[in-house]
């Protein structure tokens, strides 16, 4: 009898072990978004993002912040030191478009403009993985 308690308490415990490192191992395959292209724009100075992107502002001064879409400024705003603002860059043309932003198709960047006066601000541009599609449940029937 007590072999067999032995046996089944060390199975329990190797199963307790087992499961929590496979759960650990799972929710690190978490991808981070890639950075496409990351620079820092002085002031005065444009980039060009085609993603979406992230903007910060690296100085202790305060950062003029502007985002063309199309033809027209669609962002502008004060961005404070140290201050990051994240942007979707299809989610932004979604809303101006709704606001009645005129944007042609095919004009699917932003323009990324610093005016200072002193600040630097960092741009990264960067792509999303995709949401991984739903595989094919066969019990979908039955739940």
């Amino acid at each position: 009898m007590n072999n067999k308690t032995n046996w089944i308490a060390g199975t329990v415990l190797l199963v307790c072990l087992f499961f929590p490192g496979l759960a650990a191992a799972q929710q690190q395959s978490v991808t981070t978004p890639a950075t496409v292209k990351m620079t820092v724009i002085k002031p005065g100075e444009a980039e060009r993002c085609k993603t979406d992107f992230i903007v910060e502002n690296m100085a202790g001064e305060t950062a003029d912040l502007k985002v063309v879409l199309g033809h027209k400024v669609y962002v502008d705003e004060l961005l404070n030191p140290q201050e990051r603002r994240a942007f979707s860059l299809p989610g932004t043309i979604l809303t101006a478009k709704f606001h009645g932003h005129q944007i042609q198709q095919g004009e699917d960047e932003a323009v990324i403009i610093n005016l200072g006066p002193k600040s630097d601000i960092r741009l990264r541009c960067i792509q999303l993985p995709e949401n991984p599609k739903s595989e094919k449940d066969d019990l979908a029937v039955f739940k």
